[in-house]
């Protein structure tokens, strides 16, 4: 499916979905799926109801690649249905007996899986990367804040430790479409705790070197977890 994060219904209707969570990932991509219903009747999303998904982001950051971002609305009624649908991350729900252990290495070193556990294979092995990688490692991911609401990942969960790194992390949308640029829209992630940023020279740095200041993770589970032969108990 497509990766839900938010929404925003009016001033006084928020909720969200964890990322580390089934529900985050809705079958089908429509921004207005939902309706607020009274006793007596229900309504479907106005233009002033948002949502909010997580977006894609680029394998290897560059210095144009804001630039390059759409401006403005992408809306999914039109003929850039499609490019619109390439900035929305995918999803994908697997089940596992094991509890998956996420580690962050508070450094831009990717550290090492505790004894006893050994790294998790890469979700994305499959899919051709410029950064092709088959384990589990990427940035800690923390929240996103926009507008006057923030979306927070829970630190010990696999979502948190995402593959790439990307200022622009969510797609803000409504019942027609989606915009990727907002100034208001600002990420967080956990940081080097070796690196003092304001002791640097140009401690305001482009994001594409930003990523050297954000903390490195990896995804853990126990070495039993691959060996696993389930067997047809009828």
């Amino acid at each position: 499916g497509y990766s839900f994060m938010f929404v925003d219904a009016d001033s006084k209707s928020k909720w969200s979905q964890a990322l580390g969570k089934s529900g985050s990932c809705i079958p089908e991509f429509y921004p207005g799926f939902y309706s607020q219903c009274s006793i007596d009747q229900c309504y479907s999303a106005a233009e002033s109801h948002k949502t909010t998904w997580l977006a894609t982001a680029p394998d290897r950051l560059t210095g144009d690649y804001n630039d390059r971002l759409p401006r403005g609305k992408l809306k999914l009624a039109s003929s850039r249905r499609d490019e619109l649908l390439s900035y929305i991350s995918r999803c994908v729900v697997c089940d596992t007996i094991f509890k998956m252990v996420v580690v962050h290495s508070m450094s831009n070193q990717i550290p090492d899986c505790p004894t006893g556990f050994v790294t998790a294979a890469s979700p994305n092995r499959f899919i051709p990367s410029a950064v092709q990688s088959n384990e589990w490692t990427g940035y800690s991911f923390w929240e996103v804040s926009l507008d006057n609401y923030a979306i927070g990942v829970i630190t010990d969960q696999p979502a948190s430790c995402l593959l790439y790194y990307s200022p622009t992390a969510v797609a803000e949308c409504d019942v027609e479409g989606c915009k990727l640029q907002s100034t208001d829209q600002k990420s967080s992630w956990l940081m080097d705790s070796t690196k003092t940023p304001s002791e640097e020279k140009e401690n305001r740095r482009e994001f594409k070197d930003a990523r050297d200041y954000v903390s490195r993770c990896r995804v853990c589970h126990r070495p039993e977890a691959t060996k696993i032969v389930f067997k047809d108990l009828k």
